[in-house]
C-alpha cells in the first residue's frame, strides 16, 4: 500500500504544480501579457488538472469513509471545511471588491475545490454501499445537460464523477493496478490527441464538458500509468 501511495502522492504532486503554474500566469492578465506558449500550456494540461486531483482523492477515500461518522466529520471539518472558511474570509476581505453571504460568487473563488471536495466525501460517506458505476453516470448526465454557461454547477457534477470513478479503482485494486502496469494503456494518448488538437487548433475549451470526457478520463489514466512507470524507473 505505501508503494501505491507514492506514486499518488507524485500524480498529485505534479497536478497541483500545473494548478499553481495556471493560476500565477493568470495574474498576468493585470497590466501584462500571458506568454502564447504559457496559455497554450495551459489549455493543454486544463482538461486534466483538476480532474487528476479529483480521481486521486476518489482513490483515497476509502481510508475515510471506513471510519466512524464522528470521526469522519470532524477529520473533514478541521482539514478542509476550517482551512476553506478562513481563506474565503482572507479572500473577501483582500481582495478589493464588496461581498456579502448572499453572493455565490464569494464561494466558488480560489478555493472552489476544497468546498467540493468537502460535499464528495460526505456525500461518498451517505451512499458507501451503493454501486459506484451508476452513480458516476448520473453525475456525468446531470453535467451534460446543464448548460455551459453554468459553470460551476456542471463542473461540480463532472468532477463528482470523476471522484466516484477513484473509488471504483480503488475497489477494484488488482484491477486497476493491471490496468495502469501495462504499455496498452498508452493506446489512451489517441483521445488525449484528439484534445490536445482541439484546443491547439480549433481553440476549443475542453474542461469540465462531458463530450469530452473520454479524452479527459484517457489523461487521468496516463498520468497515474506514467507516475508508476517513473517510480519503477
Amino acid at each position: 500500500m505505501k508503494r501505491h501511495i507514492v506514486w499518488m502522492d507524485h500524480v498529485r504532486g505534479a497536478a497541483i504544480l500545473l494548478v499553481i503554474a495556471f493560476h500565477s500566469s493568470t495574474l498576468l492578465r493585470f497590466g501584462y501579457e500571458t506568454p502564447e506558449l504559457i496559455a497554450t500550456l495551459n489549455a493543454v494540461f486544463g482538461p486534466y488538472r483538476m480532474p487528476v486531483l479529483a480521481f486521486i482523492s476518489g482513490l483515497i477515500a476509502h481510508f475515510s469513509i471506513r471510519k466512524e461518522f464522528g470521526q469522519f466529520a470532524w477529520g473533514k471539518v478541521r482539514n478542509l471545511l476550517w482551512p476553506y472558511a478562513v481563506w474565503t474570509c482572507i479572500y473577501a476581505a483582500t481582495i478589493g471588491r464588496d461581498y456579502n453571504l448572499t453572493d455565490h460568487e464569494l464561494y466558488i473563488s480560489y478555493l472552489w475545490y476544497l468546498m467540493y471536495i468537502f460535499v464528495y466525501y460526505f456525500a461518498s460517506y451517505a451512499t458507501r454501499a451503493l454501486p459506484r458505476i451508476p452513480l458516476a453516470l448520473i453525475a456525468f448526465t446531470i453535467a451534460a445537460v446543464i448548460p455551459s454557461d453554468i459553470d460551476a454547477a456542471r463542473r461540480f457534477f463532472f468532477l463528482w464523477g470523476v471522484f466516484m470513478l477513484g473509488e471504483l479503482a480503488s475497489g477494484k485494486a488488482a484491477d486497476w493496478a493491471a490496468l495502469i502496469g501495462t504499455r496498452w494503456i498508452y493506446l489512451c494518448s489517441l483521445p488525449v490527441a484528439a484534445a490536445t488538437y482541439a484546443i491547439v487548433v480549433n481553440d476549443e475549451q475542453p474542461v469540465y464538458d462531458p463530450a469530452w470526457l473520454s479524452a479527459t478520463l484517457a489523461g487521468v489514466v496516463i498520468a497515474c500509468a506514467a507516475a508508476v512507470s517513473l517510480e519503477r524507473w
